[in-house]
């Protein structure tokens, strides 16, 4: 995987300060290769028993479908009878996503006992994977979505409100599938691999209810359309139907596996680097909480002659009209604590930070960077991120990894 902004990046600094970018670029670029999708599942996808069924189906779901499904078709010993991708509309769901959905739901209830399903799980998919519950439309989710993303919320908060405004979250793919024989396979990107939440679960029970999802709305204060709410209060008096529980029959043919997720992500920077001769510390807890202040508390915590890493996912908090990212405003936060010395990357595995004019992965940052500069103080109070590390050149732009492991935080310090 190509940086391409590295030219940009490794730009008249000082020999110290090369060092250091240059270092954090080429492990980043070395651990996005590793991670490939065909990578992680040529283990996993050789001892999967697709033979001795009448058909065999492949579904794929979330940013990394395509790779997935790829991966899959070359190293199955045979190839499937169905093949459906949601992999259209991110961060909002689009029409593209919702007629490819409909397509893969079509193709799952065509399914019997005599039947096999592979599918492929990655973050994402609760975008992407998309089918308003009835009587809601695609611009109910659009409009909700937008309100989650920039609410504050965590993203177990933001699905378990997901899941329940769908015909194909929250376990209901499952219900689609059976009774066909199961098998999921997932690259997680939520932080404690809660099955039920990354891609909104679609093949997991859920465990959350319709008197949580509205809780969660008034909790943040989202003045979510009209018709989202009447669903929400509707199913909170039994109105509308629960998502399947855990204990439902529905699931009894459906096997789950993770192939990778946060931790793999950690484990091969660490490989990286030893490979370079660096020792690195691993950040005792995954990054979490408000993006901002997570990355002031990991700049701050950076030692001497170390290689401090990091991975997780945090959510940020818009009050402001601007452009950027997690990512971009974990890095922009964690200037003011950052030492002279040392140099802040973070970035999202799947190439994708927030919403940007042009697609961006994360960025970069050092004081001698910052020095050639506008104060920060503004673009944070605009989560204008993005328009900050543009004037400076920090940022970092790969194109989409076909990937999705959550975000990688890396400091080094002389």
């Amino acid at each position: 995987m190509h940086i391409t902004t590295r030219k940009r990046l490794l730009d008249t600094i000082s020999d110290l300060t090369l060092r250091r970018r240059a270092f954090l670029l080429d492990l980043v670029e070395e651990v996005l290769d590793s991670v490939s999708p065909e990578k992680l599942l040529q283990p996993h996808l050789k001892s999967i028993a697709v033979e001795g069924f009448e058909r065999f189906a492949l579904f794929a779901v979330g940013k990394a479908a395509r790779a997935m499904s790829e991966a899959a078709l070359n190293l199955l010993p045979r190839k499937p009878d169905l093949i459906f991708l949601a992999d259209e509309g991110h961060p909002l769901p689009t029409e593209a996503g919702l007629a490819k959905t409909a397509a893969l739901m079509r193709g799952a209830e065509s399914l019997g006992e005599r039947d096999a399903a592979l599918v492929l799980i990655s973050g994402g998919g609760s975008a992407m994977l998309t089918s308003p519950a009835e009587g809601l439309t695609l611009s109910d989710l659009v409009e909700t979505n937008t309100l989650l993303l920039a609410s504050g919320a965590t993203i177990n908060e933001i699905n378990c409100v997901r899941k329940h405004l769908s015909r194909v979250k929250g376990g209901r793919l499952a219900e689609l599938i059976a009774p066909a024989q199961t098998t999921g396979l997932v690259i997680s990107d939520v932080v404690g691999n809660d099955l039920s939440s990354i891609a909104s679960g679609p093949l997991s029970p859920d465990p959350t209810t319709f008197e949580q999802a509205l809780a969660i709305v008034e909790r943040y204060g989202l003045k979510v359309p009209t018709a989202v709410r009447q669903y929400l209060e509707r199913g909170h008096h039994g109105a509308e139907e629960e998502t399947p529980k855990p204990g439902s029959d529905i699931f009894a043919k459906t096997k789950l596996t993770i192939v990778a997720d946060h931790n793999t992500v950690v484990q091969k920077t660490l490989e990286a680097a030893r490979r370079r001769g660096v020792s690195a510390i691993v950040q005792d807890s995954p990054i979490s909480g408000e993006a901002r202040q997570a990355g002031a508390q990991f700049a701050a915590a950076a030692a001497p002659g170390s290689l401090t890493v990091a991975a997780g996912e945090t959510t940020v908090t818009c009050t402001g009209s601007g452009k950027g990212g997690r990512n971009q405003e974990f890095v922009l936060g964690g200037l003011d604590a950052l030492p002279e010395d040392a140099t802040l990357l973070s970035l999202g595995t799947d190439g994708i930070d927030g919403v940007c004019p042009k697609e961006t992965a994360g960025a970069l940052i050092d004081k001698e960077l910052a020095s050639t500069g506008p104060s920060p103080t503004p673009y944070l109070n605009n989560n204008d991120s993005y328009h900050y590390f543009q004037k400076v050149g920090g940022l970092i732009i790969t194109g989409p990894t076909g990937n999705n492991l959550g975000d990688l935080a890396l400091i080094l310090r002389d």
